[in-house]
């Protein structure tokens, strides 16, 4: 839930999609992601939320291809299990996220079903992803998540920060931003974190 910044780090200091620069991104959420969770798990499960991330926000909304998108993110969930090969289980996020393909056949209880949503990365994760997939285009995909039990704050916090990254804050209601705990602290720093990278960024005038 830590690393969606990583991902929009990736879309404006690689444009171009360069696949060495990812080498040297992949390295540095490594570090991120074992600072608190020193597992390949761990690991492979921040590579796919931050691709997750930056494959929303290189999309636009009303062009946005869920097969694209899956298939970004199930490449990210193998290139994970190269890292801390020792602590690898049998649990392959890889491997599990490719039922995604299928996300027009689950309904939200077949997901809390067959998903769960635990605080597990290999259940959270593939839990979220599907809602996400299922519905990427409106605000229903996080009200879902949240109201699905589980770990609700990082599966609610994974799923908002792909559908902000595609979307922009257009896709939350006022009532929601307006009532946020310490608005204007989380919109001063939202704030500076956009201006930071937006100088040097090609894709400054369409966030």
């Amino acid at each position: 839930m830590k690393v969606a910044p990583v991902g929009l780090y990736m879309a404006l200091t690689n444009p171009a999609c360069v696949e060495p620069q990812w080498s040297n991104d992949i390295e540095k959420l490594a570090q991120l992601a074992t600072m608190t969770h020193n597992t390949c798990m761990a690991v492979t499960s921040g590579f796919v939320q931050a691709f997750g991330v930056l494959a929303c926000f290189r999309s636009e909304p009303e062009t946005f291809k869920s097969k694209s998108f899956i298939r970004a993110i199930t490449e990210a969930g193998r290139k994970g299990r190269g890292f801390l090969s020792e602590t690898i289980s049998a649990d392959d996020l890889g491997d599990r996220l490719g039922l995604l393909a299928r996300h027009e056949e689950y309904t939200p209880e077949r997901i809390i079903k067959d998903f769960r949503g635990t605080p597990y990365a290999f259940e959270s994760v593939p839990f979220t992803l599907m809602f996400f997939c299922r519905n990427p285009q409106t605000i229903d995909a996080l009200y879902d998540v949240a109201s699905s039990g589980h770990d609700t704050d990082t599966n609610g916090s994974m799923i908002g920060a792909l559908l902000g990254a595609l979307h922009g804050t257009s896709v939350f209601p006022p009532h929601l931003v307006d009532g946020l705990q310490d608005r204007e602290a989380v919109l001063a720093v939202a704030d500076r974190f956009f201006k930071t990278f937006a100088r040097s960024s090609p894709f400054v005038g369409t966030f």
